[in-house]
């Protein structure tokens, strides 16, 4: 019921094109202990931006196992990174820097609703394909990530003319920032 009312509170419910994307945040106790800033950003690093389990590419051709991005630091940069989080400046500064990546984190999903808060309501609770792969496969947790959303129009319902329009901009997002938990191109 809290979930309800918080997004009754923070979304409209109007049509709306969004995205979600992943956050990278600091525990607290990554800038006061250097094992702890040291452990985080190894998590970090390792985290795929996307897995690709299977899928069709074409009819004789699948991907199998496909991960982009993350994996663990090799040996050499291991110890300079546990060598420079031993400093409370460095440590600090190796945080912001982290924490900052966030904003150039691909997007997991875009999609276009005509009612943005039952449509994340539906994704919050495990309505959606988006759930599993959000938990299952990149093994995130909606606190992992952030919604960021335009609202196409202050009324709840849309003319056909805007709603081909919308579509569109879902397509153009899809095609330019290529997420990889969307199923459905656009």
């Amino acid at each position: 019921m809290a979930e309800n009312r918080a997004l009754h509170e923070l979304l409209p419910s109007t049509p709306a094109l969004y995205l979600w994307r992943r956050r990278i945040v600091a525990p607290e106790r990554s800038i006061s202990s250097a094992d702890a800033c040291e452990e985080w950003i190894n998590e970090v690093v390792e985290q795929p931006a996307a897995r690709i389990k299977r899928k069709q590419l074409t009819h004789c051709v699948w991907t199998d196992g496909l991960q982009l991005g993350g994996g663990g630091l090799t040996p050499e940069k291991a110890r300079t990174l546990d060598e420079a989080v031993r400093r409370a400046d460095r440590r600090k500064l190796f945080v912001r820097y982290v924490e900052g990546l966030s904003q150039f984190t691909p997007p997991i999903y875009v999609g276009q609703t005509g009612d943005l808060r039952a449509r994340v309501g539906q994704h919050l609770k495990g309505d959606t394909q988006l759930y599993s792969y959000v938990r299952d496969t990149l093994a995130l947790a909606w606190e992992d990530l952030d919604l960021r959303y335009l609202q196409v129009s202050e009324s709840a319902s849309l003319s056909d003319e805007s709603r081909v329009l919308l579509e569109l901009l879902e397509l153009i997002t899809q095609r330019v920032l290529a997420p990889f938990g969307t199923e459905r191109p656009g």
